[in-house]
């Protein structure tokens, strides 16, 4: 259990890095490639150092890619815009 919710955590803080980063980085490629040819909100499975982690397929913010997003990915904790 305490494998999984490190890798958790270690993903979200790479997407986070990444968002915060200037627009020249993208996600990482293994985030991108699991969701090649699959729908908006398809579960996803991705293999970490730590071991397989569980995400929807979904864009990023700025719509630049679809990628395998953790359930408690940095979006998911973003209050909505009105």
């Amino acid at each position: 259990m305490k494998s999984i919710l490190t890798s958790a955590f270690l993903l979200i803080l790479s997407i986070s890095i990444i968002y915060a980063a200037p627009e020249k980085q993208q996600p990482p490629k293994e985030a991108i490639e699991v969701c090649v040819g699959l729908d908006v909100e398809s579960i996803c499975f991705m293999e970490t150092p730590m071991g397989t982690l569980e995400g929807k397929c979904t864009n990023t913010p700025d719509k630049k890619y679809f990628v395998c997003m953790p359930e408690n990915g940095p979006d998911n904790n973003r209050p909505e815009k009105k």
